[in-house]
């Protein structure tokens, strides 16, 4: 089963100091790429699920297998629990699998641990390696030792990138969304850039006030992505697959002027699959510059419009920091709006942040 090296983002600003929560931006880039649908669906050619046992139950535990590297590589660069809770989503079951696959002292060891995960990810129960024996308990001792081999790499350039973030341990953990003020939601909007208008609007207001009340989408998803990863509020997946539902309202506005081409469709399905752990970044990549093509075209303003927004939403995805996240998911919600305002100017505002907010769950 071939396996493709992960693509983890090692770029940071120049003496920017990182927040501890942010620092799973970094990891961004190689989510698509590390522990896909594509290779859990090679790995069952070979490992046939049980019976009762579905492809997406199996999906889940395979893609918790990116969760563990960020913790292992966490423990290998900081031997410090409270640090890796910090980086990483630690509960009891991921802190054992840390635990003991640090007590890993030879290539055997780690074989049995990754049959042990393997076996879990196919629902049979996780019994261990016998000797000599090439096929235990329905898992393949071969696509263990391929796992292993992705496992370790990702660790390791992970680490790497741990090792050379400059990282602010000493800020506080964010607040709570659900329990911010008005008082520190302005603190807050301030010290991450918020525009004049947004500042004046969201005087007074309580997160969840700002959040229930609000008709910018543009603020909304710009807002998300500045907190991106944090506890409580979205991640980069979740602000993509707003953008995407954004950008979708104005699609028509091209395929009606462009007789059913599906540029901008392809781009938004596949920054969706993205989000969802069905493409890499290289294909989000290659349909985002396959809608740099299409704006050379003289096109109707409406019909650019759809095409911006498609292509925004879908450049949120390959961003590399949750700044430009937020700023690409705010344009495509932007160019939506600017879509379809001169036919209905006062429903657009709403139709487009209640999209925002059904899916990104801030302050219910």
């Amino acid at each position: 089963m071939r396996m493709q090296a992960p693509e983890h983002a090692a770029t940071f600003r120049t003496g920017e100091m990182l927040a501890p929560e942010r620092l799973p931006e970094l990891f961004a880039d190689g989510r698509g790429q590390t522990f896909t649908h594509d290779q859990l669906a090679s790995f069952l050619k070979h490992n046939r699920l049980p019976a009762g046992r579905t492809f997406d139950q199996a999906l889940a535990v395979w893609q918790g297998l990116e969760n563990l590297v960020v913790a292992v590589a966490g423990w290998a660069a900081y031997r410090d629990w409270n640090r890796i809770c910090r980086i990483s989503a630690l509960d009891d079951s991921l802190t054992a699998d840390v635990k003991t696959f640090a007590k890993c002292d030879s290539g055997t060891e780690m074989l049995k641990f990754f049959g042990r995960y393997l076996n879990r990810v196919l629902g049979k129960p996780e019994t261990i390696m016998v000797a000599n024996e090439s096929l235990v308990n329905g898992y393949d001792p071969i696509s263990a030792a391929a796992i292993c081999s992705q496992f370790v790499g990702a660790c390791v350039s992970t680490k790497r990138l741990l090792d050379h973030c400059p990282v602010d341990w000493t800020r506080p953990r964010p607040k709570p969304a659900k329990s911010m003020n008005s008082a520190q939601l302005c603190d807050l909007l301030v010290a991450l850039g918020a525009s004049r208008e947004f500042l004046d609007w969201s005087a007074g207001k309580s997160l969840r006030e700002f959040w229930q009340g609000c008709e910018r989408a543009d603020w909304m998803l710009w807002f998300c992505g500045k907190m991106m990863n944090m506890p409580e509020w979205p991640t980069r997946s979740e602000v993509v697959l707003a953008a995407c539902s954004c950008a979708e309202t104005v699609l028509p506005l091209y395929e009606n002027k462009r007789s059913g081409q599906s540029d901008p469709r392809k781009a938004i399905d596949t920054a969706r699959a993205w989000a969802n752990g069905k493409a890499s970044l290289e294909e989000v990549r290659r349909a985002v510059a396959a809608l740099d093509t299409v704006l050379m075209f003289n096109l109707p303003m409406t019909a650019r419009n759809a095409v911006v927004a498609a292509h925004a939403a879908a450049a949120a995805a390959i961003a590399t920091y949750g700044d430009e996240t937020g700023a690409n998911a705010a344009r495509a919600a932007v160019a939506a709006e600017a879509g379809v305002i001169v036919f209905n100017r006062g429903k657009i505002h709403k139709k487009l942040a209640q999209l925002v907010r059904v899916q990104l769950k801030v302050a219910d």
